[in-house]
Order: structure tokens, then C-alpha cells, then sequence
């Protein structure tokens, strides 16, 4: 009876000892799931600020080229202009010295 009561009593200590690694296991394995839980909203708030950076500077980015492509554009205008305003007197200019040319020789010049 009294190996059997000291085999009861160890029997008793090892399923106690099991349960004591059981509960530290558990206690370990909920403490990562809660660090993993904290480091996963971490990283989600982290991908939400960067994809709204990420947002604002394309915004950035397309609003500087519109202004960019605005600026060219004129600037096309312009020189566009000052080439037909050019091409204008140059061409009155052949005009003219045609003009003197058909009087200097006194035929007409086409």
C-alpha cells in the first residue's frame, strides 16, 4: 500500500509538473501571439501612412508635371509665335527685294 500511496504521490508530482509546463507553455505561446498581434498593427498602420504618402507625393508628382507640361506649352506658343512673326518679315522682306530687284531691271520678278 505505501508504494502504491509513492507511486500515486510521484504520479500525482509528474502530472502536476506537466500542468505547471503546460500553463508556462501557454503563457509564453499567448505573450507572442500578443506581440505578434502588436507588431502586426504596427506594420498594418505603417503600410496605411506610406501608401498615403506614397498618395500625396504622386499627387505631388502629377501636379508638378501638369505644370510643367502647362509651362512648355506656352512656352511652344510663344516661340511658335515669334518664328510666324519671323517668317512674316522675312517674307516681306523677299517681297520687297523682289519688288526693287524687277525695278532695278525693269522686268518683273515672280
Amino acid at each position: 500500500a505505501a508504494r502504491c500511496a509513492e507511486a500515486e504521490r510521484e504520479e500525482a508530482e509528474r502530472a502536476a509538473a506537466l500542468d505547471a509546463r503546460y500553463e508556462e507553455l501557454i503563457g509564453r505561446a499567448e505573450q507572442a501571439l500578443a506581440e505578434a498581434g502588436r507588431d502586426l498593427a504596427e506594420a498594418e498602420e505603417s503600410a496605411r501612412r506610406r501608401q498615403d504618402e506614397a498618395r500625396d507625393r504622386t499627387a505631388e508628382l502629377v501636379a508638378e508635371a501638369r505644370a510643367r507640361a502647362e509651362r512648355i506649352a506656352r512656352e511652344t506658343e510663344r516661340v511658335l509665335r515669334e518664328h510666324g512673326e519671323r517668317w512674316d518679315e522675312v517674307q516681306d522682306q523677299i517681297s520687297s527685294s523682289r519688288g526693287r530687284l524687277g525695278t532695278l531691271t525693269g522686268r518683273g520678278v515672280e
